[in-house]
């Protein structure tokens, strides 16, 4: 079975692929919208997750692994605080202010 799921080498392609028609868009404002918008960022993205998928052929368990270590950090630092109950009535508290602010009540 083929693992669809985003990988981190799925991510730099696409990165790269939305730098390049960024640049692109930037230094040639006239060029073909199909060209700068459709067949530049597929071309750009096939080839650079094809290059790092041939240099760096463990680069998908690398983000697999940065993202666990992210994520298990957070969580425990998170867990740790014992504040987790206050934040949704802070969070409450926020978006009311927020609204009244709107308002112009302030």
């Amino acid at each position: 079975m083929v693992d669809l799921g985003i990988s981190f080498a799925y991510l730099v392609a696409t990165t790269a692929g939305l730098t390049a028609v960024y640049f692109i868009n930037r230094v040639s404002p006239d060029l073909n919208p199909i060209v700068k918008f459709f067949v530049l960022p597929i071309l750009v993205i096939y080839v650079a997750l094809k290059f790092l998928q041939f240099v760096f052929p463990h680069i998908n368990r690398f983000g697999r692994e940065s993202k666990n270590y992210l994520e298990m950090k957070s969580l425990g630092e998170i867990n740790n605080m014992g504040y987790i109950q206050i934040f949704p009535v802070f969070f409450a508290v926020l978006v009311i202010f927020i609204i009244l602010l709107y308002a112009g009540a302030f």
